[in-house]
């Protein structure tokens, strides 16, 4: 039995779930520890990455993992079997490796439970299965015929090499067949058996669970302190009772979080009220108020049955700012034969709801904004005094016959306007000269001005 006193195992897990996450479970291809799938189907290409199966129930099937050490130098690694979890997002996960060695996960009572990986190597097997009673060839206090039993090795008291004996294990509750303990060279990799037994008993539909590598974290003092890190990769394993499979989506909701800085969170979610998971096309398109496309957001994703997956997508800061739209569909195949996967041609696509919001434009837009409201006011504010000068021209001014010695800055001192004004209404030409007898249009002299007053008589003193 191994201990870890006062020490905290952070296990970082990367899930092989397909399509979403494509190369978690190849470590011959990023460089570390992990495994793969032995023996894929050429007919599906996800099995290069998860296990699928399609089994009645009561029925039974051998496969395979390759464990993978693609590191540089040899190390010691944990295979397990755990019954899959929905994670925080409504999305595929493995439960935990509890703290103590000697369990190998929570409670199994699901597709972890039917997994028995096949340890006993075949020169250690009894000769035609059979053993005296009484006899205990590896005298770890089990019988040979009860090993035989459990499925663990007559002549290796330590079947999964786990540093816990087999009948230690069987008495605290524990799995003498988990986790196997595997040591693997530097660049290297084995293939290790496995059975999956089906519970006669099983629901019909889908059903999923887990097989795990993971570092074996090394042992310490029982006073020791301080930080283990593990890293683990879990492999799904996906298994279909056939019968009446539904393959049904509804989407729940889409929601957006406008954030200060210009951006914004789409939150979709996607509910799966089937009896199988299903690989859907989630997208979220984003629009401006004027219909053109901003950004497209999603992916394909595994939703789970009876389980509704959620996504978190951030809208990039956008630089004008203002009205934009979101809008959410859901497509996949509903096709009830359909495997993890496969592809159909009974292809659904769900509509969403369209949601309308206001992000913040950036600073420098809020400048441009500024100035172009300024310029704007600016514009009003002179076609204001254009109109106004128009409208006191057509109503006040009169024709002026020219009078000999008359000019433009006479006239213009005498009837209190500018002579500039009285050139551009009259369309007069430089040097502006005006020839006795010439028709021209003047304001009254000393009635009103531009803004429509008396303008004051300069003659005119205060007593």
């Amino acid at each position: 039995m191994i201990h870890k006193a006062k020490t905290i195992f952070f296990i970082a897990t990367v899930i092989a779930v397909g399509t979403a996450f494509p190369f978690a479970g190849r470590a011959i291809e990023y460089g570390g520890i992990g495994g793969r799938p032995a023996y894929p189907r050429p007919d599906n290409p996800r099995t290069q990455d998860i296990f699928v199966y399609t089994l009645e129930p009561g029925s039974s099937q051998s496969d395979g993992i390759i464990v993978i050490n693609n590191t540089a130098e040899p190390k010691t690694v944990m295979l397990y079997s755990a019954d899959s979890t929905p994670s925080t997002d409504g999305g595929f996960a493995c439960k935990q490796y509890l703290e103590s060695m000697q369990k190998t996960s929570e409670d199994k009572r699901g597709v972890g439970s039917w997994i028995t990986f096949l340890l006993v190597p075949e020169e250690n097997t009894l000769i035609d299965g059979q053993a005296s009673e009484g006899t205990d060839s590896d005298a770890d206090g089990l019988m040979d015929v009860s090993e035989l039993e459990l499925g663990t090795d007559p002549k290796d008291a330590d079947t999964d090499g786990d540093g816990s004996p087999d009948k230690t294990e069987i008495d605290q509750g524990d799995d003498p067949l988990q986790p196997v303990v595997l040591t693997l060279e530097k660049e290297s990799n084995v293939i290790v058996p496995f059975n999956i037994a089906v519970s006669p008993s099983v629901d019909i539909g889908e059903q999923n669970g887990c097989i795990l590598v993971q570092e074996r974290p090394e042992a310490s003092d029982e006073n020791a302190e301080g930080i283990s890190i593990a890293t683990r990769t879990g492999l799904r394993v996906s298994v279909t009772v056939p019968g009446d499979i539904i393959r049904q989506l509804e989407i729940a909701s889409l929601t957006i979080t406008p954030q200060k800085d210009g951006s914004a969170i789409l939150h979709p979610s996607v509910r799966n009220v089937g009896t199988a998971s299903i690989d859907a096309e989630v997208k979220v398109i984003t629009r401006s108020l004027f219909g053109a496309m901003v950004a497209e957001h999603g992916g394909q994703y595994p939703i789970l049955r009876d389980a509704t997956s959620e996504w978190n997508f951030e809208l990039a800061p956008q630089f004008w700012g203002g009205w934009y739209t979101s809008h959410l569909t859901a497509a996949y195949d509903r096709d009830p034969s359909l495997e993890p996967g496969e592809r159909g041609v009974d292809h659904v696509v769900l509509s969403g709801p369209t949601v309308k919001y206001f992000l913040l434009p950036s600073l420098y837009a809020l400048v441009i904004y500024a100035a172009v409201l300024l310029a704007l006011a600016g514009l009003t504010v002179l076609l204001v005094i254009h109109h106004k000068r128009k409208l006191w021209i057509k109503s006040t001014w009169q024709s002026y016959v020219v009078k000999h010695g008359d000019t433009v800055a006479h006239l213009a001192e005498s009837h209190h306007v500018s002579w500039r004004l009285i050139v551009r209404v009259n369309k007069l030409n430089p040097p502006y000269t005006l020839p006795a007898g010439q028709t021209i249009k003047l304001p009254p002299p000393a009635k009103t001005n531009i803004d429509g007053k008396r303008p004051k008589d300069p003659s005119i003193q205060k007593k």
